[in-house]
């Protein structure tokens, strides 16, 4: 959860990622949990129960730039002032 007008994260499949150091798990909602660092707070990752994918945010890596996003998701809740239609754009989520 984060109180900004959106999030960037990059998808990676779950086997493909390895995370050192301790993390403290969080469940969101059912078939979601977040994962982060117990002693500051921060966002770790993302999973969802059953999908092979976790999602990291851009903000976790230390080279700006590494990936941009190519798409949006959500955008039933997207905000008038931000850009329309410069990636591909899903009203919700892009699975289901």
């Amino acid at each position: 959860m984060h109180g900004s007008a959106f999030a960037a994260f990059a998808m990676f499949a779950r086997d493909a990622v390895e995370f050192s150091g301790p993390l403290q798990a969080w469940q969101s909602s059912p078939e979601k949990r977040r994962y982060f660092c117990p002693t500051c707070g921060s966002v770790a990752y993302m999973e969802e129960v059953g999908n092979d994918e976790v999602d990291i945010p851009l903000g976790a890596f230390d080279q700006p730039g590494l990936y941009e996003p190519t798409y949006e998701l959500w955008c039933c809740h997207k905000e008038p002032w931000l850009p329309q239609h410069v990636r591909t754009e899903y009203e919700g989520d892009r699975i289901g």
